[in-house]
C-alpha cells in the first residue's frame, strides 16, 4: 500500500468536521506564532573573534601565562557583551583592539596579582605580542573585506 493510498484510507475514517477543525487549529497556531523581529546588518554583525582561539589557546598554553589569557577572556568578553548589549558599536575591528588592549593591560595584571603594584611591569612576552599582531592583522582584513 503506498502512502497516499494510506492517507487516502484514513482520510475516509475520519470525519469532515475533524479534519477541518485540526486544519483550523493548525492554522491558528500559525498565526499566532511570533515571528523573529527583522534582521538589519548590524544585527547580523555582532562580535566576531576570528583568532580567539589562536590568541587564547596558544597566548594561555605556549606563553604559559595565565595572566595574559585571563585578561583577554576578560576583555573579549566585555566586548563581546558591550557588542551584543548595544553599547559598543559592532564592528570587523574591535577583536583587534581587543588584542591590543591585551598586550597593555595584562602586564599591569600581571604586576598586581603578583607584588601588589605596579613596580614590577614586565613587557609581554614575544610569542604573546607575536599572537595579538595577528588578531589584528585578522580583524583588519576582515573590516576591509566588510567595506567591500
Amino acid at each position: 500500500m503506498t502512502l497516499w493510498n494510506y492517507a487516502s484510507a484514513v482520510s475516509a475514517f475520519v470525519p469532515y468536521t475533524a479534519r477541518q477543525q485540526t486544519q483550523n487549529l493548525v492554522r491558528t497556531a500559525m498565526q499566532m506564532a511570533p515571528s523573529p523581529p527583522p534582521q538589519d546588518d548590524t544585527q547580523l554583525m555582532r562580535y566576531n573573534d576570528d583568532a580567539f582561539g589562536l590568541v587564547f589557546l596558544a597566548g594561555g598554553s605556549i606563553s604559559q601565562d595565565a595572566d595574559f589569557a585571563g585578561t583577554f577572556l576578560l576583555i573579549s568578553a566585555a566586548a563581546a557583551t558591550a557588542t551584543y548589549g548595544g553599547a559598543l558599536k559592532p564592528d570587523a575591528r574591535v577583536p583587534g583592539v581587543v588584542a591590543i588592549l591585551t598586550l597593555f593591560v595584562s602586564p599591569l595584571v600581571a604586576a598586581l596579582r603578583s607584588a601588589g603594584s605596579l613596580d614590577d611591569v614586565v613587557a609581554p612576552l614575544p610569542i604573546e605580542i607575536g599572537l595579538c599582531v595577528v588578531s589584528l592583522a585578522v580583524a583588519l582584513f576582515n573590516w576591509k573585506r566588510a567595506q567591500k
